[in-house]
């Protein structure tokens, strides 16, 4: 089972790499229900550039 440490840490690993305007985790780990079966559910949205600059 993941702990919720472990996925900070992988969302801040993320953000080292990406421009990231929000992200948001949904499920069992959101409400603190999770169990050994349950999977961690995140959504990124990335900051983009229309420009492409």
């Amino acid at each position: 089972m993941l702990m919720v440490s472990e996925i900070k840490q992988a969302v801040l690993d993320i953000t080292k790499h990406y421009p990231i305007k929000k992200i948001f985790l949904f499920g069992s780990y959101a409400d603190e229900t999770s169990t050994e079966y349950s999977d961690a559910i995140i959504q990124v949205t990335r900051l983009v550039n229309i420009y492409g600059e």
